[in-house]
């Protein structure tokens, strides 16, 4: 009993306790979001892309480029044929402002 505390408290502190009740498709992480595309299928996740994404890390063997494997939306990103990524939505930039 006290090593399964340990460990769900360990998860915790390493961002893991997200991961358990997140489907498998669109995991929702501090560091963004995996989106994966099963059997080769399209997957949809959600996601603010107004300022654009990034991948912050391909998890598949399969390539994951964009307007080939996975398309931008205007809310989120579409993922197809094994493309399997961790997207982050790009921030604002704050205008440079002269002092």
């Amino acid at each position: 009993m006290r090593l399964s505390h340990s460990l769900a408290a360990a998860a915790i502190a390493l961002g893991l306790g997200t991961l358990a009740t997140a489907p498998a498709h669109a995991r929702l992480l501090d560091s963004g979001r995996t989106c994966v595309s099963e059997d080769h299928g399209h997957q949809f996740c959600h996601m603010p892309t107004r300022h654009g994404i990034h991948i912050v890390r391909q998890l598949s063997s399969r390539p994951c480029v964009r307007g080939r494997t996975y398309f931008v939306t205007n809310d989120g990103v579409n993922v197809r044929n094994g493309c399997r990524a961790i997207f982050m939505p790009n921030r604002a930039r704050r205008p440079h402002t002269a002092i």
